[in-house]
């Protein structure tokens, strides 16, 4: 079979010789049920649910949780037990149906310390800015169910209406929005000048994940055969090329024009990312040689 050789004009555009990664902001709550709370932050106390029997077997509701003063019903936590269920539509055994009792207890508890300690700090949410979010999701809730009369089949298996699930929404939008809210306002963001992000990274190197250097690498392939003229002829395209590239052609577009490679062509010669080791090695050492965004000279493969 005979065997094709290929000059190649590559480009390596480093992409990075370490590994970095932008370090995320703290995250916090307004207060945690750990004990550990913010000062000012609500409280919250959990407590047993207790049923009554009251005359007449009547059932007195009981008391799951008590956030301040505020009061979260073992009924509430049902309703809401119920609604995850009938969503997930599965039949869970009674241990997991505990676990997720209790989810929905902390979650609940959660919710309460959000809304005390937004209004502990003077944070609003207008009626127009949930309205006009709860709109939003009604509509997106009916589109991704396809028609409306599916919507309405939907509400009929979660034993629910439009009415009760909108009010279910602008309840969720608006402490969503408060907690945002909130979370802004703890950790307002600040832009990072790359400069303190480079310093900090270099004085910081433990606190970065390890991953080897990549470099991005751009080709402009051109087939030669064995015998000494056709390969002078190859040598001499690529040198062309390489000429256009330096005269202020675009790279992408000198390959698209000239690169025998189609796929690599139509993509103006950009082969993405690649660490030290895994390409041809002549074309390895040329890449891993090259300073940022530099040509190399014609590599044979």
């Amino acid at each position: 079979m005979e065997i094709l050789r290929r000059a190649v004009l590559a480009v390596a555009l480093i992409a990075g010789v370490a590994a970095a990664a932008g370090a995320a902001p703290p995250s916090g709550a307004a207060a945690g049920k750990s004990g550990a709370a913010t000062p000012g932050a609500a409280t919250a106390k959990s407590a047993q649910a207790r049923t009554a029997s009251a005359a007449g077997g009547q059932h007195v509701d009981g008391v799951a949780a008590v956030v301040n003063d505020d009061v979260i019903l073992q009924s509430d936590v049902e309703e809401q037990l119920y609604l995850l269920l009938a969503r997930a539509q599965q039949q869970p055994d009674s241990d997991m149906v505990d676990t997720l009792r209790r989810q929905v207890l902390d979650q609940l508890i959660d919710d309460k310390l959000i809304v005390a300690e937004a209004k502990r700090q003077g944070l609003t949410v207008s009626d127009v800015e949930v309205d006009r979010v709860v709109e939003q999701q009604l509509a997106q809730k009916v589109q991704e169910l396809g028609e409306e009369q599916a919507f309405r089949e939907q509400l009929r298996r979660e034993n629910t209406t439009e009415d009760r699930l909108r009010e279910k929404y602008h309840h969720d939008v608006r402490l969503q929005m408060l907690g945002q809210r909130l979370l802004a306002k703890q950790f307002p963001s600040r832009a990072v000048p790359q400069a303190e992000a480079e310093a900090f990274f270099k004085a910081n190197p433990s606190k970065f994940p390890k991953a080897p250097a990549e470099v991005r690498l751009s080709v402009i392939q051109i087939p030669v055969t064995p015998d000494s003229a056709a390969s002078a002829k190859g040598r001499d395209a690529v040198l062309e090329a390489r000429k256009r590239i330096e005269g202020g052609e675009k790279f992408a577009k000198v390959a698209a024009d000239v690169s025998d490679d189609p796929n690599s062509a139509r993509s103006g010669g950009d082969l993405g990312f690649f660490t030290q080791g895994t390409m041809e090695p002549a074309i390895d050492k040329a890449a891993f040689s090259l300073k940022l965004g530099k040509l190399s000279d014609p590599v044979l493969t």
